[in-house]
């Protein structure tokens, strides 16, 4: 799995298709679903600096949903609440599915997994952050309880 930041000096510069918002500013989302890709994609790959020409998004740079093109991939839906342990879980796990995760309202993670199962923290990359050493980003502890919303996806 390749931990895909959006401080990057490859693509951070990089404009979310004709908006004025940059992957550095608004681009965890993207980086997120990427992330996610490299880690369930079956070895197909897309960085944020492609998936910010080939996706969509709105002039507030927030991406559209239903651009999100990329073969044997599916996009499901997008929940705007808490995700339970068993949908986290089931998500997590199973490697025909996939979920990125809304933080505070504002940004976004991808989760590889639980801290410890009985605490409510999640094992996350955080595409807001960098190493210099690996070219990633970092993998962060997420309190359950600031996640305020979700993205599913389905692979083929």
């Amino acid at each position: 799995m390749f931990k895909y930041s959006q401080l990057s000096p490859l693509w951070s510069r990089k404009f979310l298709g004709k908006t004025k918002y940059t992957i550095k500013l608004w681009g965890c989302l993207i980086c997120s679903i990427c992330t996610m890709l490299s880690d369930n994609g079956n070895g197909v790959q897309m960085t944020p600096g492609g998936a910010s020409r080939l996706w969509r998004y709105l002039t507030n740079g927030a991406l559209l949903w239903s651009s999100i093109k990329f073969p044997g991939l599916a996009w499901v839906s997008r929940v705007r609440e808490n995700i339970d342990h068993k949908t986290a879980t089931e998500y997590i796990n199973d490697d025909k599915k996939g979920v990125v995760l809304e933080v505070n309202g504002i940004h976004w993670v991808y989760p590889v997994g639980w801290f410890v199962s009985w605490l409510p923290y999640f094992l996350c990359v955080d595409p807001n952050t960098y190493n210099s050493h690996t070219g990633e980003a970092k993998i962060v502890l997420m309190r359950k309880s600031g996640i305020t919303g979700y993205s599913l996806f389905h692979f083929a």
